[in-house]
Parts: C-alpha cells; sequence; structure tokens
C-alpha cells in the first residue's frame, strides 16, 4: 500500500473537501491523504508542527484502513471515526476502539490462515 501526502486539498463526489481518498478500486493500492485543511492559517490558530502532525497521524488511519475494508468505528474518540471537519478531527485520539483493533486482527489471521 502507498499513501501519498499532499497539501493541496482533495475532492470526491459532492463533498467541499475530503482529509484522504483511495483509489476506490478493488486492486488499487493507493491513497492519498490532503493536510491542506489541516494547516493552523485555515483555523486562525498559531503554526504547530506537533498539532498538525498529529491530526494527520489520526487521518493516516482511514486512508489505510479504508482500503482493507474494515468497517468505520461509531467510537467518536477512534481515529477512524468519520471526520466531517478539523474540529471533529481534534476530537479524535489516537487510540483505536476495540472493535478496530478486533477487526485488524481477525485480518491479520486470516491472512495468516489462521482462521
Amino acid at each position: 500500500m502507498v499513501v501519498g501526502i499532499t497539501e493541496l486539498d482533495i475532492f470526491s463526489g459532492n463533498s467541499n473537501f475530503d482529509f484522504s481518498s483511495y483509489g476506490g478500486l478493488q486492486d488499487s493500492p493507493v491513497s492519498v491523504l490532503s493536510y491542506a485543511k489541516m494547516r493552523a492559517k485555515l483555523a486562525g490558530e498559531n503554526q504547530s508542527r506537533k498539532r498538525l502532525t498529529e491530526r494527520a497521524a489520526k487521518e493516516l488511519v482511514p486512508a489505510c484502513l479504508k482500503k482493507l475494508g474494515i468497517p468505520r468505528s461509531i467510537d467518536p474518540s477512534c481515529p477512524y471515526s468519520y471526520s466531517s471537519g478539523l474540529q471533529r478531527l481534534d476530537e479524535k485520539t489516537l487510540n483505536l476502539s476495540d472493535p478496530v483493533k478486533q477487526a485488524i486482527e481477525k485480518r491479520k489471521l486470516d491472512q495468516n490462515g489462521l482462521r
């Protein structure tokens, strides 16, 4: 899998912006993450590399897990829950919810033929 990171906005369908998007094709190994809407100047904040890095880390989770077919988390603190904007992104933690962890573990076991 490859995740490209860009400072340019990305869009899909009728959305105003996407934090991340994947190729959409079953065999495509490509996702793209945009940090354009994560930057401090757009939110009227002081620039913070740490905050931008944390925001990007949270959105790398969906950029990767969507491709694996793991269902989105309904736990709002999970980084794999849906982000409708910057405030929602900041509400997330860096900790995966238990159902997401279990889905990842199941996928690993299935791929290794242990189930």
